[in-house]
């Protein structure tokens, strides 16, 4: 069977997956089949990212309507953003976190200008990039203000995303690189037009690594060249370890024995393992065992993100919480289990861990409630541990996160920074639909309350809220 079937016939197998195809769309809306966005969960009216199969490029667009066939039919600008062709397959998935644009920067191609002579800003740009408009860094879109002029292409070089606290940013610089426009964003539109040949790396050099936390004190730097593959059981597999095919490990440049951080495809979940290669697994998929799988709040034939980490730092020190700990004072009775437990499961083999992953061993479970440095490092000899018998904030209901946590209800566990930003999104969405409320004020004066980081922070008073947000929201 020649590659291009054996590819073809891959992502016709794969759910994940759809052909795409330009169609008679208008520009940053798509259309998905009806069976797809089912599967998927997604309803008319979702704000979506579209990513090519390489996961090297995305977009963000609004699903409107389902196709007439089993393609994902997008315009012609969003078709070249994902550098589509016509053999390309994309995935889709719902944006969670639709951030406010606050600065946006872009360039006109130089041969589809024209003889137009007029103001660019008045009569091509801020008509097009109207408030409420879903958008990228890297998006293509073509815009004829009248049929007697000029149908003008241009790229959207550089995208900031609204200052919100540290706590409350995603954990995937993916969503800081895409918003919605407002009346408030600064648009600068660079008046030396590009040319076909130009070269634009200089504008995603700061994407090629982010720091996964907000401060010099994290740990670990992401590679952003990342990759989807599907998940498979990996019954015999560690806690910490995850396997994928040899031609995988080479596309995104890593090697045996490096720490990769996993996503789930919403985002939501991340945690992290040491890679191991095994040329009998297909490709395209990556083997884990159940505990990651939990972690991960996936199951079998879901769709995970791999990236490298590099500069990951060993671990000062870790608080855990234990169903075996009754006291958390109780330095003697909580030193036993550090000894039977922690000590032989952790020591000498340096595994990598992230804030709220659960394991289990022997006959008692585990949760990672805080590590320093965050969100994630190697925990070895020198690390200081500590036990809780309070458990981490559980995972609340909602309507974004039923569909990824449906499928495997054993992992209850999430961070309080997911329920505090559930409840800042909300607030933010409701205060610019009705400008008159002070929510978003209220919000800021209260926020420390919110942060698990904070000196001030209140589990019961943070819960209180994100339930009060469940219920009005």
């Amino acid at each position: 069977m020649a590659k291009e079937e054996q590819k073809n016939l891959k992502y016709q197998l794969d759910p994940t997956f759809a052909k795409i195809e330009v169609g008679d769309i208008i520009q940053h809306y798509c259309q998905l089949p009806q069976l797809y966005a089912q599967k998927k969960s997604l309803f008319s009216g979702d704000i979506v990212i579209i990513k090519n199969e390489l996961n090297n490029k995305s977009t963000i667009a609004l699903y409107q309507g389902n196709s007439s066939n089993n393609s994902i039919k997008v315009s012609k600008g969003m078709y070249k953003s994902i550098e589509a062709d016509e053999q390309s397959y994309v995935s889709v998935t719902l944006n969670l976190s639709t951030y406010e644009i606050s600065y946006i920067e872009l360039v006109a191609f130089e041969d589809t200008i024209g003889d137009f002579s007029g103001d660019m800003m008045s009569t091509y740009i801020k008509p097009y990039l109207y408030d409420g408009l879903v958008i990228s860094k890297g998006d293509h879109f073509f815009y004829k203000p009248d049929v007697s002029m000029p149908e003008i292409e241009f790229r959207i070089l550089h995208i900031e995303t609204k200052n919100y606290p540290s706590f409350q940013q995603p954990n995937d610089k993916l969503y800081t690189q895409m918003g919605r426009m407002s009346l408030n964003t600064e648009i600068n539109f660079d008046e030396d037009f590009a040319s076909r040949d130009e070269d634009f790396d200089e504008y995603d050099d700061d994407d090629d690594e982010y720091q996964i936390g907000s401060s010099s004190s994290s740990s670990g730097i992401v590679k952003s060249k990342g990759i989807c593959l599907i998940v498979e059981d990996y019954e015999e597999g560690d806690n910490s370890e995850i396997v994928i095919h040899p031609e995988c490990a080479e596309s995104i440049s890593v090697n045996e024995g490096d720490i990769m951080l996993i996503q789930n495809e919403s985002n939501l979940f991340s945690t992290v393992a040491i890679l191991f290669v095994d040329d009998v697994l297909k490709e395209g998929c990556i083997r884990m065992n159940k505990t990651i799988q939990n972690n991960l709040s996936i199951s079998l034939d879901e769709t995970v993100i791999i990236n490298s980490i590099s500069n990951i730092k060993y671990c000062k020190e870790v608080t855990i919480f234990s169903d075996k700990c009754k006291n958390d004072d109780d330095d003697e009775a909580n030193q036993e289990i550090i000894d039977a437990y922690l000590i032989p499961y952790f020591i000498g083999n340096d595994r990598p861990v992230h804030i709220y992953d659960s394991f289990d061993y022997e006959d008692s479970t585990f949760t990672i409630c805080s590590i320093n440095p965050k969100p994630c490092s190697i925990i070895n000899y020198e690390t200081v541990f500590k036990l809780t018998s309070s458990e981490p904030v559980k995972q609340l209901p909602s309507s974004s996160s039923s569909s990824s946590s449906s499928s495997n209800s054993s992992n209850p566990y999430t961070s309080p920074i997911s329920v505090s930003n559930s409840f800042s999104s909300s607030i933010n969405e409701l205060s610019l639909s009705s400008p008159g409320l002070s929510l978003q004020s209220n919000l800021d004066n209260e926020i420390n309350f919110i942060d698990p980081e904070s000196k001030e922070y209140d589990e019961d008073k943070a819960l209180k809220l994100a339930l009060e947000q469940s219920l009005l929201f």
